[in-house]
């Protein structure tokens, strides 16, 4: 059984990446959300995994159109970021 290691990565680079383009430190962030920095840490590396809860409260927080935005493996590369955020 696959175990998902690849896939939380690239989840937390993406949620990193928006959180930096956003322009909001991790400290703040993680109390945006409410959980200790140490935690937004692990999953912004992929060493902790987020619930769903915490996916959809991080993609309101940052303005994302849709929590599947985070999934997007290919977000952090794209030119024309404006399309992953309400208007």
């Amino acid at each position: 059984m696959d175990n998902y290691d690849e896939e939380y990565k690239r989840l937390g680079i993406n949620l990193a990446y928006f959180i930096r383009y956003k322009k909001i430190t991790q400290r703040d962030f993680s109390k945006m959300i409410r959980i200790h920095e140490s935690y937004l840490s692990g999953i912004l590396t992929g060493k902790q995994k987020p619930s769903l809860s915490l996916l959809i409260s991080s993609s309101k927080i940052l303005s994302l159109r849709s929590p599947g935005v985070l999934f997007d493996f290919r977000a952090e590369q794209s030119i024309g970021l404006e399309r992953y955020f309400l208007s």
